[in-house]
């Protein structure tokens, strides 16, 4: 679900564009954002393996410029804004860092919140909505829920798109890739 969304949010973006991805586990949505055509990827991860990981996807794949740093987003401080932000942070992370997650996107931007369970939804939506976004869009997949919201500020408006977890394999980067006939599959270590 949650690369699927990265692929839909990015797609009408100019290549160029920026991303964070907060929890970058595997680093497949960091690894996908470039082959959608962002210039700048960080890849942000508490865990050491994951980082390890990340970075030999990445060789695997022949993808270069992914800035992958071992960091914990409580204290991360980016350098600038980004377009895009992914998170596949646990519930309580999420909502620890709502107030601080749209302060790392330029004007318009998108941000993609992966790791909640539908058991926690309510009590991620409320502390959303008590900073500002709105639900736009709920979808569901098993004990995993993707959520739109838009948040207002000002003039400005910017998306945020929750969802529930990163993609199961690699294969859905492959299929997405077949539709974009430009980019080569993606393959995991």
């Amino acid at each position: 679900m949650t690369l699927r969304l990265l692929e839909q949010v990015t797609r009408g973006m100019e290549r160029g564009w920026s991303l964070a991805d907060l929890g970058t586990g595997s680093g497949i949505l960091a690894l996908a954002a470039r082959h959608f055509g962002a210039a700048t990827v960080i890849a942000i991860d508490n865990d050491p393996t994951a980082i390890s990981t990340a970075r030999a996807n990445a060789r695997l794949n022949g993808i270069r410029r992914v800035d992958f740093q071992l960091a914990d987003v409580r204290r991360w401080r980016p350098k600038g804004k980004v377009d895009v932000v992914t998170a596949n942070l646990f519930s309580e992370l999420l909502i620890e860092t709502t107030p601080r997650l749209s302060r790392f996107l330029a004007g318009g931007g998108q941000l993609i919140v992966s790791g909640i369970l539908r058991s926690q939804e309510s009590e991620v939506s409320r502390a959303l909505r008590r900073t500002g976004f709105q639900i736009i869009e709920r979808r569901r997949r098993g004990k995993w829920v993707a959520l739109l919201f838009v948040l207002e500020l000002g003039s400005r408006r910017k998306a945020l798109v929750i969802s529930s977890e990163v993609e199961r394999s690699l294969t859905v980067v492959s299929s997405l890739c077949s539709r974009r006939r430009e980019m080569s599959p993606l393959r995991s270590t």
